[in-house]
């Protein structure tokens, strides 16, 4: 086995070299995926790490942060009660090549409450009321 006891890195941190302490506990606890303190115990006691200077070893920030657990939203998204009363639309284009009769765009609407889908193809985007419309005549005829 290698012995690192005396041994330190250089390594480049910006524009300046830096000295890196292979004996620091926090070095080698980050670089072995945030180990547990008994862990590297372990490992030293089995001969696969040098003796480490546990002086440096505090709280690490990282592990503390990955054991929280994130904020639960109470708040309920909203949502349509009734027919018409939540619409998501989407218009797309243009698209090219141009299609057969001219159309250039389409688009698409969805009711929140009953999630009937209707998609239209325009030729202007300027026609999507036009689209609404029919949409509308159409769910009311539906329900």
């Amino acid at each position: 086995m290698l012995n690192l006891n005396d041994m330190s890195v250089n390594s480049v941190i910006g524009h300046k070299r830096s000295r890196v302490d292979e004996n620091s506990s926090m070095l080698w606890h980050r670089r072995l995926g945030h180990i547990s303190r008994p862990q590297i115990d372990r490992l030293i006691k089995e001969a696969i790490l040098h003796d480490l200077d546990f002086s440096d070893f505090h709280t690490c920030v990282d592990c503390v942060n990955g054991k929280l657990t994130a904020k639960v939203r109470n708040t309920r998204a909203n949502k349509g009660d009734n027919v018409l009363e939540l619409i998501h639309t989407y218009i797309c284009g243009p698209i090219t090549p141009t299609s057969m009769g001219g159309y250039r765009y389409f688009i698409t609407f969805i009711d929140d409450y009953s999630r009937f889908r209707w998609i239209d193809l325009l030729q202007e985007k300027s026609s999507s009321l036009d689209a609404f419309k029919s949409f509308k005549a159409t769910i009311e005829l539906k329900m």
